[in-house]
């Protein structure tokens, strides 16, 4: 896929499975390709990486070559292929980063295509991972947590009734 039609696509916010899976796409096109399906924009992508934006403009118009801490954090914070990235072989997304474990809450953020399922999706994932290795963060996001949803609870319960009510809701035809 040329440049050319990656920016139409993302300007039309169209973007198919196989506009990725193109091996003789370079680098910089594949990077930008994968961030589009993940519907992040650069600086969401780039948080979520953990690269600044200015890195991540620089390595999708080709300019920059893509580091080994960038390729890591790809991997174990977005689920990005290094092979896939930097060949074209294999599956673009991996289905687990390496610190996931068997009953994770990865399905509340990812779609059954592998794609997140918003854009805080990667954030949210990011801070449980943090909260799995630091105890003190963890008791403070508790913390918040408790007094937040203490304070809102019946905000937080009708917006949860109003969704599951809009999904279990047949059509009337």
């Amino acid at each position: 896929m040329t440049k050319k039609k990656v920016k139409a696509a993302a300007r039309k916010g169209r973007m198919k499975a196989k506009d990725i899976d193109n091996e003789n796409d370079p680098f910089d096109q594949r990077l930008k390709a994968i961030r589009l399906k993940l519907g992040l924009s650069q600086r969401g992508f780039a948080c979520a990486a953990g690269i600044t934006g200015s890195y991540l403009s620089e390595l999708e118009a080709g300019r920059s070559k893509p580091g080994y801490h960038f390729l890591r954090n790809a991997y174990r914070k977005l689920r990005i292929s290094p092979l896939y990235l930097l060949t074209g072989e294999g599956p673009a997304m991996m289905l687990k980063s390496p610190d996931e474990e068997p009953g994770s809450a990865l399905g509340y953020f990812l779609s059954p295509d592998g794609t997140y399922k918003d854009e805080f999706s990667p954030l949210m994932l990011e801070m449980l991972r943090y909260c799995q290795q630091s105890q003190t963060l963890k008791m403070a996001v508790l913390e918040f947590f408790k007094l937040y949803l203490f304070e809102n609870s019946r905000m937080i319960e009708a917006e949860i009734e109003k969704g599951q009510r809009d999904t279990t809701t047949p059509s009337v035809q």
